[in-house]
Protein backbone atom coordinates (compact mmCIF):
# COMPACT_ATOMS: atom_id res chain seq x y z
CA UNK A 1 0.00 0.00 0.00
CA UNK A 2 1.41 3.55 -1.25
CA UNK A 3 -1.37 5.26 0.21
CA UNK A 4 -4.23 5.63 2.08
CA UNK A 5 -6.46 7.96 3.55
CA UNK A 6 -9.16 8.47 6.18
CA UNK A 7 -12.22 10.44 5.96
CA UNK A 8 -15.38 10.85 8.24
CA UNK A 9 -18.58 12.45 6.76
CA UNK A 10 -21.78 12.56 8.53
CA UNK A 11 -23.02 9.08 8.32
CA UNK A 12 -19.94 7.13 6.66
CA UNK A 13 -16.13 7.21 7.14
CA UNK A 14 -14.37 6.72 3.62
CA UNK A 15 -11.27 5.15 3.33
CA UNK A 16 -9.22 5.54 -0.75
CA UNK A 17 -5.85 4.66 -1.30
CA UNK A 18 -3.70 3.24 -3.72
CA UNK A 19 -1.85 -0.13 -3.75
CA UNK A 20 1.56 -0.75 -5.67
CA UNK A 21 0.67 -2.93 -8.57
CA UNK A 22 3.41 -5.13 -10.85
CA UNK A 23 2.33 -3.05 -14.01
CA UNK A 24 0.18 -0.42 -12.81
CA UNK A 25 -1.19 1.18 -9.47
CA UNK A 26 -4.67 -0.17 -8.14
CA UNK A 27 -6.69 2.46 -5.99
CA UNK A 28 -9.82 1.92 -4.19
CA UNK A 29 -12.57 3.72 -2.50
CA UNK A 30 -14.42 1.98 0.27
CA UNK A 31 -17.26 3.71 2.62
CA UNK A 32 -18.50 1.82 5.90
CA UNK A 33 -20.97 3.22 8.33
CA UNK A 34 -19.98 5.27 10.63
CA UNK A 35 -21.29 3.23 14.02
CA UNK A 36 -19.21 2.15 16.59
CA UNK A 37 -19.34 -1.91 15.30
CA UNK A 38 -17.60 -1.26 11.98
CA UNK A 39 -15.02 1.20 14.07
CA UNK A 40 -14.20 -1.77 16.38
CA UNK A 41 -14.06 -3.96 13.20
CA UNK A 42 -11.48 -1.98 11.51
CA UNK A 43 -9.27 -1.42 14.96
CA UNK A 44 -9.74 -5.34 15.13
CA UNK A 45 -8.20 -5.43 11.28
CA UNK A 46 -5.75 -2.72 11.74
CA UNK A 47 -4.17 -5.04 14.64
CA UNK A 48 -4.17 -8.24 12.10
CA UNK A 49 -2.16 -6.10 9.49
CA UNK A 50 0.74 -5.03 11.92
Amino acid sequence: MTFIEVEQRKSVIEISGRLAGYEKDQYFVASVPNSETSLDRMKMLQRKMI
